[in-house]
């Protein structure tokens, strides 16, 4: 077994927003792993560093009960090698089937699919990957699999490493990815460059361009660094240097034993000696230190523990008190057995070293056992128990240390010396090393003093030792640091995508409007011959040096799309037109993926004002309707204006046919129904309602999936479960094009019920939001945009489910950085993406769709509170669900805000037999008019959803029912409009 054809496919493709490697495995076809094997897999590598298996697709495998396509776990361990060597992956393509019936799926034939972002790194991962699976198919045990894992991961890691830059620097890449900031690295060096032309900035370790190189070269001069703090009356140790064994002897009389020395410009604590004391000593560390520089520095030893001090931006971001390696005896091991005890910890890696690992190995070198002499002791020496054993008198992590977070300890006063370091040497990033017995204490009680500054502080092993929240806002300051503060690192980009004849006329549009303007494009791709002002490129990647660019244009026939992909993984608007009409879905969702919401026909008659706005330019003065100008012996595409005097957004409440309440015994009717009638009886008497409406979004509050969790049973009241092929039939039934999942049912069915519920939609064509893979998947907004009229308009919905103590601790309900789940609620987020992406959009509406409030009773404080601060936060509307009842309609700051909107079908047993509640839903009808002065409409259709009334099957309410659900919706109105009537049913019309 051999991956045996690898295809590199670039960003924005068919699998994945990301660069994918497509590999073909010999001999893997309807070839399964089973789940003893995995389980082994499992324990093998349980010896690796925590957080390396963070991710879905590894948990997937883990807990799965059945086989899984040999290719699939290859595809899972080739992200987890490249993950050991810090490159920012996740995505695996293979997802087990909802059912049990057979899925068409690559990896059953052998061909796995996985997220890499280089060629070779991703050949090499997966031939790891196949590796383990071979050993697994071959019936390794746990100690041969850990043999098998080892020597995999060294290979990997020989064919690799030259290609890979440092942890710190993908450190860096990480945030950018999640920021969708592209980003790359220069071929076999450690430089990366994150950004895209001159918005770019380049790394390399914890220094960018933006890295003052003088306050770098100061700080690599060790003596220039001490009297440069010394002159700004900062504590340091007194120091000399001397580039001779007799200087040195004579400046170690001048300053009196203990002293340390090292070499003037060293780093990672490399010929460095602590403690010298006597003159001998100090020819031996002389001679050590001159074979790494010519001058040798020579201070005065600071008594006490030594804190790297992390200073980004002027602020003190951690504390990080640097242990000497060191065992501890137990009085049973050697002092050579309990180093190897302590090398086997995960975090020692095996295999990394420097800046790539979290914490060196120790080694029981030639200094190590100088040091065991002068305590008394040899390698085979077993010490007692509790007993300490020093290894190194340095504390470098790189040499074996280890390290403790003292961040909440440091006092105010080493505080303020180490942000006073950072701003003296002008770095913005850099590592203040501080020696002091207590750093809880002022400095000047206790004599501590600084010994080194550097620039490049090691930023992989400190974040290791830092809580998650710490971590996140450490990478922040330093992302702030290196890359800017409000760095979005991209250029304007527009693909176009079809045959010449649809992308040359178009294209020669929008380099004439940027000629007009004084702006600069490129062009990547193409057949015709770019116009004067613009640059021809043949690559997407050339766009990262491209500093002479305003903004690029990305053409390409869709074929040609579909195999190699567009080579970025976000752009600000596409046009696309597809001859073949098998093309035309797969292109569709491709671009979707990497332009939401900012998609259009070639046939729209806006597309050149699209495609205008995408790249920055005015489109005044240019045709509404545009022509493409056919190539000899082609034809023109026909134009499709759009129609219609109105369109119309409907939004409906809690959906769900229930399953789960079927053994209630009040229930006995909808068991009849349901096995007679279908899903879809239950939403027969509203077809009218939502045919009346040109794209409809409800909140499903089920899971598509038919078993709850395991772990929720006995701790949650009221799981979700359901028939998943009847419901999306139903939903598909009646035109429900979008649905929220951000609720309190979303994840009855646990992590997999949540994937299985993606994969359902995704199949049925409809689209879904508030939840996802990770928090930046579950906050991500429905986006739509349509045209009516002449006019092209955007509808943004937020989803979001609000902060519950108990969905937080006790279930963890909500999705986080590296775990799926339904997205919380939150104003501060809804407002940082409109600002960032509100502008690019035609025309937006932004729209707040939360799940909130108490089941059956009035409108909360914290529904007022938060209503108010998504408002503030920039939201047109908010139209709230989850209450399972209608409640009050009010205007907070001059927006319309309908607090819950209640069910829409909700087949349960229900409470308004015992509850003075009025049995009232609503259905909100948002209506855009053909031009943008005429003011939007929101209709709200008021709904009887009392099973008991309607027998399962909710409808609008009559004319004696439409009074009280007036007084439900108008109590907080000011001025309460009065019921209309149309031929869908009573409703009541409120101008937004």
């Amino acid at each position: 077994m051999q991956a045996d054809k690898c295809t590199f496919v670039g960003p924005g493709n068919v699998h994945a927003r990301r660069a994918v490697l497509r590999a073909t495995i010999d001999d893997a076809a309807g070839v399964t792993v089973d789940p003893q094997a995995i389980l082994r897999l499992k324990r093998a590598l349980e010896t690796l560093r925590g957080g390396l298996l963070d991710l879905p697709a590894w948990r997937r495998l883990s807990r799965s009960k059945e086989p899984w396509p040999a290719a699939a776990v290859v595809e899972v361990l080739a992200v987890i090698a490249q993950r050991y060597t810090w490159w920012p992956v996740m995505f695996c393509d293979y997802r087990p089937p909802a059912t049990d019936a057979a899925v068409q799926r690559p990896q059953r034939e052998g061909v796995a699919i996985f997220e890499t972002v280089d060629e070779r790194i991703g050949q090499a991962a997966a031939d790891f990957g196949v590796t383990m699976v071979a050993s697994m198919l071959n019936g390794a045990g746990r100690s041969r699999m850990g043999r098998d894992l080892l020597a995999a991961l060294k290979k990997f890691l020989d064919a690799t490493l030259p290609w890979t830059p440092s942890a710190d620097v993908l450190h860096v890449a990480r945030l950018a990815r999640d920021r969708d900031i592209p980003w790359h690295v220069f071929g076999q060096s450690p430089y990366a460059r994150i950004g895209l032309g001159r918005h770019a900035e380049i790394l390399k370790g914890a220094e960018s361009t933006r890295t003052s190189s003088i306050g770098r070269a100061m700080s690599r001069d060790k003596s220039v660094t001490n009297m440069l703090l010394s002159e700004a009356s900062l504590p340091v140790a007194t120091q000399r240097t001397a580039r001779t064994e007799r200087r040195a002897l004579a400046v170690a009389k001048d300053l009196g034993y203990p002293l340390v020395v090292k070499p003037i410009d060293g780093n990672m604590g490399r010929d460095v000696t602590i403690g010298v004391e006597t003159d001998g000593q100090m020819r031996r560390a002389f001679a050590r230190a001159v074979r790494h520089s010519e001058r040798v520095v020579i201070e005065q030893l600071i008594p006490g523990d030594e804190t790297r001090l992390l200073v980004v931006n002027g602020k003190l971001q951690s504390a990080v008190r640097r242990v000497p390696a060191q065992v501890v005896g137990d009085g049973k091991h050697s002092v050579a057995e309990l180093v190897d005890i302590e090398n086997g910890r995960p975090e020692r890696e095996a295999f990394l070293e420097g800046k790539m690992a979290v914490l060196g190995t120790i080694r029981l070198d030639d200094d190590a056992v100088a040091l065991l002499t002068q305590q008394g002791l040899t390698p085979k020496a077993v010490p007692a128990e509790g007993h300490t054993v020093l290894l190194r008198r340095e504390s470098n992590i790189s040499r074996g240390g280890g390290a403790l977070d003292m961040t909440d300890q440091v006092h105010p006063s080493v505080r303020r010396v180490a942000e006073q370091a950072a701003r003296a040497l002008r770095l913005d990033v850099c590592g203040v090393d501080f020696i002091t017995p207590d750093i809880s204490r002022h400095w000047q009680e206790t004599g501590g003093a600084i010994c080194e500054v550097n620039s490049r502080p090691g930023i992989n092993s400190q974040l290791h030792f830092m809580s998650e929240t710490r971590r996140r806002k450490i990478m922040s300051e330093i992302f702030t640091a290196l890359v800017g503060a409000d760095h979005k690192g991209r250029m304007p980009v527009v693909a176009l995508i079809g045959t010449p004849a649809v992308t040359t006329a178009l294209c020669s549009a929008l380099e004439a409007q940027a000629q007009r303007e004084g702006r600069v494009l490129g062009i990547v791709g193409g057949t015709a011959r770019p116009g004067r002002s613009s640059i021809p490129m043949s690559r997407t990647d050339e766009l990262f040096g491209a500093s002479e660019i305003d903004a690029a244009v990305v053409i390409s026939e869709p074929g040609a799309l579909l195999e190699r992909g567009l080579g970025l993984s976000r752009i600000d608007a596409a046009v696309f037109h597809a001859d073949d009409d098998a093309q035309t879905a797969p292109l569709s969702r491709l671009l979707e993926q990497v332009a939401p919401g900012t998609v259009l026909p070639a046939t729209d008659p806006e597309a050149l004002r699209h495609a205008l706005a995408g790249l920055g330019l005015s489109s005044e003065g240019t045709e509404r309707i545009w022509a493409v100008v056919p190539q000899p012996g082609e034809t023109v595409i026909p134009m499709q204006r759009a129609k219609g005097t109105s369109y119309t957004a409907l939004f409906l409440g809690d959906m769900g046919f229930g399953e789960s309440y079927l053994h209630h015994p009040r229930m006995t009717e909808l068991q009849q129904i349901l096995s007679v009638h279908g899903h879809e009886y239950s939403l027969r008497a509203l077809r009218p309602l939502l045919g009346s409406a040109d794209h409809v979004i409800g909140n499903l509050e089920v899971p598509l999936a038919a078993r709850p969790s395991q772990s929720l049973q006995g701790q949650k009241k009221y799981l979700g479960w359901c028939d998943p092929a009847r419901t999306v039939q139903a939903l598909q039934a009646v035109g429900i094009n979008a649905v929220s999942l951000a609720n309190n049912h979303a994840m009855d069915c646990g992590a997999q019920g949540l994937e299985e519920t993606f994969r359902h939609l995704d199949a049925a064509g409809i689209k879904h939001f508030g939840a996802g893979a990770t928090d930046r998947d579950a906050l991500m907004p429905h986006i739509h945009s349509f045209t009516v009229g002449r006019t092209r308009r955007t509808l943004v919905v937020f989803g979001g489910f609000e902060y519950r103590r108990r969905y937080a601790t006790r279930y963890r309900w909500y999705a986080g950085a590296s775990t799926g789940g339904v997205g919380m609620l939150s104003p501060d987020k809804i407002a940082e993406w409109i600002q960032t992406h509100g502008q690019k959009l035609r025309n937006p509406t932004f729209v707040a769709y939360p799940h909130w409030g108490k089941d059956y009773e009035e409108v909360t404080a914290d529904q007022r509170r938060n209503a108010q601060q998504l408002v503030d936060a920039g939201i047109d509307m908010v139209i709230g669900h989850g209450a399972h009842v209608s409640q009050a309609v009010e205007v907070l700051g001059g927006k319309t805000v309908v607090y819950n909107i209640g069910n829409f079908v909700w087949n349960t047993p229900g409470r308004f037999n015992r509850i003075k509640v009025p049995p009232v839903g609503t259905a909100a009808a948002l209506r855009f008019s053909r031009t943008l002065k005429t003011p939007m409409t929101l209709d709200l259709y008021p709904l009887m959803i009392d099973n008991d009334v309607t027998r399962f099957q909710n409808r609008l309410v009559t004319e004696t029912e439409a009074a009280p659900a007036r007084e439900v919706l108008g109590q907080r109105l000011p001025s309460c409009p009065e019921m209309s009537c149309d031929n869908i049913g009573y409703y009541m019309r409120l101008a937004v």
